[in-house]
């Protein structure tokens, strides 16, 4: 766990000026007349910005990786109990413009009971945009996600379905 998290931080800061400087040339095209937009330009902007996310879940990973391989995470029950529908809000928040972009909609429904889990509230969350952001690349443009957050037992299940390809089960 050791070199992990020098490794991913020295990943993230220039992972993070890159994709400030996206958003800056991103909000600098977006400022311009229709006219004066080139679409090929914008969607090589977007495509930009959603490998250099992609990256940026990656680091974000190694980093998790490092504090579990470490043994300095904490322990679960002296976590506070959090809604998980609120996480899973956040996760699709987050990558709806992406979804958006590819005409992808995203749908969410919980039932009943699914807060008050007592969960690391940023691993969670890491994981969850993990799984829409998976979904959102692999789902066919125009097509919809189902995020369903359900109560099994003691257990809390997140469920995304989408129509991308299955990967085979060998």
């Amino acid at each position: 766990g050791e070199p992990l998290a020098p490794l991913a931080h020295a990943l993230k800061n220039p992972l993070a000026a890159g994709l400030t400087n996206l958003a800056y040339a991103r909000g600098f095209g977006d400022a311009l007349p229709p006219e004066a937009q080139a679409e090929d330009v914008r969607e090589a902007l977007l495509d930009a910005r959603l490998a250099s996310e992609s990256v940026q879940r990656f680091v974000n990973n190694l980093e998790l990786l490092a504090v579990e391989v470490s043994g300095s995470g904490g322990r679960r029950d002296s976590l506070p109990p959090l809604g998980l529908g609120s996480l899973v809000d956040e996760a699709v928040a987050r990558q709806r413009p992406h979804a958006e972009a590819r005409r992808i909609q995203i749908t969410t429904a919980a039932e009943a009971g699914v807060d008050g889990a007592r969960i690391d509230q940023d691993n969670v969350l890491r994981a969850l945009e993990n799984l829409v952001a998976n979904a959102v690349q692999h789902a066919p443009s125009g097509s919809q996600i189902r995020v369903r957050t359900a109560r099994d037992g003691n257990d809390v299940v997140v469920e995304v379905v989408d129509q991308g390809s299955q990967v085979p089960p060998a």
